[in-house]
């Protein structure tokens, strides 16, 4: 998006403001702050060795701009051909994937306990940006890097587009899958989900991480066509389905903050301290419980009858752990002439 600002004395030369976002799917895989901090740190050292003896402390050089941070970020964390878009800001696409197999069935082990077996594997990340046009495009930025022998600042020139807000995610739904199916009607799904995400703040500059594990159990029953044992139907066969299942989860979620400037001081004048690369978080995790018991005859009459029992455990959130539990109960009967 492009906004032309005119004035009655600037008619042959407005202001001209510029913004926009770009978006595309990436792979990410094996990408970590560490890796981002390590690039950023040697470019400190390419800036550092390009002007080995400031007289004045002042270093020509892109350390710390919005731009190099940004570029050291996609670098870190993406695997791909390079950049498209306005600025050079958006990462060029590449494919996610779903993986589904069946012939796991046809294993002896897996062919004498079940009916049937599927395996499944999904892949998905993203990559979004925004960026923006900075008013004072073309004056020189300074960054001051503060150190125990003195400060360093770094100077370079403002772009006229400059990225404000970057983030990539990445998600394994499921990691790995398992579904199984049993003589009787029985259904076993296991899926183990893990989520990764990483957004960065370019004029702090900070990373926050969220990160996600989850396991899930879905246990389930289903039998249609079943004899009630009742003296007045005289034990015939209903046209009637019973269902129950079971969905066991549990999720463990960790919260970080990452302080690229804090880091970077610490790493240069050797003083590492506790939080160095490895900051407080909070840590939740997240259990929950579901039976559930349905009948129905005849699309007719139906019954539904369900418990939910979740656990919230906190470390070092604000948000206090809890305990809930639900339950319900429902009848439907349908008339028709």
């Amino acid at each position: 998006q492009q906004t032309y600002s005119f004035t009655r004395t600037t008619l042959d030369d407005p202001t001209l403001l510029e913004s926009g976002r770009g978006n595309a799917t990436v792979l990410a895989l094996g990408g970590s702050y560490e890796d981002f901090f390590q690039l950023h740190r040697d470019r400190y050292d390419r800036n550092l060795a390009a002007d080995p003896d400031p007289s004045d402390n002042v270093i020509p050089g892109d350390f710390l701009s919005d731009n190099a941070v940004v570029e050291d970020f996609r670098s870190a964390f993406l695997s791909g051909i390079g950049s498209v878009g306005r600025g050079g800001f958006t990462a060029f696409p590449l494919p996610n994937w779903t993986v589904t197999y069946t012939g796991v069935a046809n294993w002896p082990i897996i062919r004498a306990l079940a009916q049937s077996a599927t395996l499944r594997h999904g892949y998905s990340a993203t990559y979004d940006v925004g960026f923006r046009s900075n008013p004072l495009g073309g004056v020189p930025n300074q960054e001051t890097l503060s150190l125990p022998d003195g400060s360093l600042t770094f100077l370079s020139d403002t772009p006229f587009l400059e990225a404000n807000s970057v983030r990539v995610s990445e998600r394994f739904q499921p990691l790995i899958g398992v579904n199984l199916g049993f003589k009787g009607g029985i259904q076993a799904d296991v899926n183990f989900i893990s989520s990764e995400s990483y957004a960065l703040t370019p004029t702090i500059p900070s990373v926050n991480q969220l990160q996600t594990q989850e396991v899930s159990v879905r246990l389930s029953f289903n039998k249609t066509g079943f004899r009630i044992p009742l003296p007045f139907l005289s034990g015939r066969r209903l046209n009637n389905n019973l269902r129950f299942s079971l969905i066991l989860s549990r999720a463990n979620n960790t919260a970080r903050r990452f302080t690229l400037r804090d880091d970077l001081e610490q790493s240069i004048s050797g003083v590492i301290g506790e939080t160095f690369l490895n900051p407080q978080g909070e840590v939740t995790t997240r259990t929950s419980v579901e039976p559930q018991l349905s009948y129905t005859l005849s699309n007719q009459v139906t019954a539904t009858a369900f418990v939910r029992y979740q656990k919230f455990d906190s470390e070092g959130s604000i948000n206090p752990s809890t305990t809930t539990i639900n339950g319900g109960f429902t009848f439907r009967v349908s008339f028709s002439n």
